[in-house]
């Protein structure tokens, strides 16, 4: 599992504690927007979980760079689906017409 994030969240370290180190030894991080990462991915990509700026463009360009990277059945997931404060997250999703289930602000989907 890799994780790209171009910021290093506070607590990362304590979240990692609490998996076994057989586990965290299997998480990769990249200091990376998600667009970049994508560019440089062989693919095979079984799940893609996007969690990013939350604005239309961007969540737009994540979804399109990883495209191409997903293997068939591949489960996409974006999280702050319909959060009043992040529209572009939705607005993305209907862009690329992909038809999906909401479960709390976590809108899920098949490639």
């Amino acid at each position: 599992m890799t994780s790209y994030d171009p910021v290093v969240h506070e607590h990362r370290g304590d979240y990692l504690s609490l998996v076994p180190r057989a586990v965290r030894e299997r998480i990769g991080f990249e200091a990376i927007e998600g667009v970049a990462g994508a560019e440089a991915h062989p693919g095979g990509v079984e799940l893609l979980f996007v969690d990013s700026t939350h604005e239309r463009a961007a969540t737009l360009a994540e979804l399109r760079a990883w495209e191409p990277r997903l293997a068939p059945g591949a489960v996409v997931a974006l999280h702050d689906y319909g959060h009043p404060d992040f529209p572009g997250v939705a607005e993305a999703v209907r862009a690329v017409g992909q038809v999906g289930k909401l479960t709390g602000g976590l809108y899920t989907f098949v490639h």
